[in-house]
C-alpha cells in the first residue's frame, strides 16, 4: 500500500470511524486512515489522498457534490442500501457498501501479485434470516441464544454465519460486527410468541 493516505468522509463521526476500523481489520494495521466528518471537509485541501466516501442517503449526495467540485485525486463512493442514486461521475470508483471490501482492497493493493486480502465473497444479497441472524449476533448474542431467540438449531444458525461470511467477505465474528453496523438499521429482533 506504500505511502498512500486514505481519507474516510462520511456525514457522522462514529459512521466513519466504525468503517475505519473495518478496513483497517481487513489492512491488518497497514496504512495511514484519516477520518473527517463533510462538514469538516468544507474548504479543505485534499492532496495525495485518496478519498473514500461514505453515502446513505440522497441529501449525503448533495452535500458531498459541492466538496467535491475542485477535487482531481482518486474518490471512492461506496453506497448505503438505502440511496437511490448508486452511481455518479464525480466519483474515480462507485461500488455498493454490502460488497465494497474486496473490491477496495483490490484498488489499494500496489501490488497484484499479493494482494492484500484473500477474500472469497459471494455478491448475493442476504437472506431475510441471514439479516436476522446478523442482527441477533452484532447484539453480542451467541450462537446458542440466537437459535433460541429464532427457533431453529443451532447447527442452523452456524450454516447461516458461514453463508455471512462468505457473502460479506468477514473473515471472523469483529469484521462480521462491524459490516452489520455499516448495513443494517439494527432493530431488535423479538424474542419468539410464548418464549422469554
Amino acid at each position: 500500500m506504500g505511502d498512500r493516505k486514505l481519507l474516510i468522509a462520511a456525514s457522522q463521526e462514529a459512521m466513519g470511524q466504525t468503517f475505519k476500523y473495518w478496513l483497517l481489520s481487513f489492512l491488518k494495521g497497514r496504512g495511514k486512515v484519516n477520518v473527517a466528518t463533510f462538514a469538516a471537509l468544507k474548504g479543505e485541501t485534499l492532496s495525495h489522498t485518496t478519498l473514500i466516501t461514505l453515502i446513505y442517503s440522497e441529501a449525503e449526495m448533495l452535500s458531498i457534490n459541492p466538496l467535491l467540485a475542485n477535487y482531481r485525486g482518486e474518490s471512492v463512493a461506496i453506497w448505503g442500501d438505502e440511496v437511490e442514486e448508486k452511481f455518479s461521475p464525480r466519483f474515480t470508483h462507485n461500488m455498493a457498501m454490502a460488497n465494497c471490501m474486496p473490491r477496495l482492497l483490490e484498488l489499494l493493493s500496489y501490488e497484484k501479485s499479493e494482494p492484500l486480502c484473500q477474500c472469497e465473497v459471494s455478491y448475493k444479497p442476504l437472506t431475510k434470516r441471514e439479516r436476522e441472524v446478523l442482527d441477533l449476533l452484532a447484539q453480542g448474542n451467541s450462537i446458542k441464544e440466537v437459535a433460541y431467540t429464532l427457533e431453529i438449531s443451532k447447527h442452523t444458525v452456524v450454516a447461516h454465519q458461514r453463508s455471512l461470511y462468505l457473502k460479506t467477505g468477514a473473515r471472523n465474528l469483529s469484521q462480521l460486527v462491524l459490516y452489520a453496523a455499516l448495513n443494517t438499521r439494527s432493530r431488535p429482533v423479538s424474542q419468539p410468541v410464548g418464549k422469554g
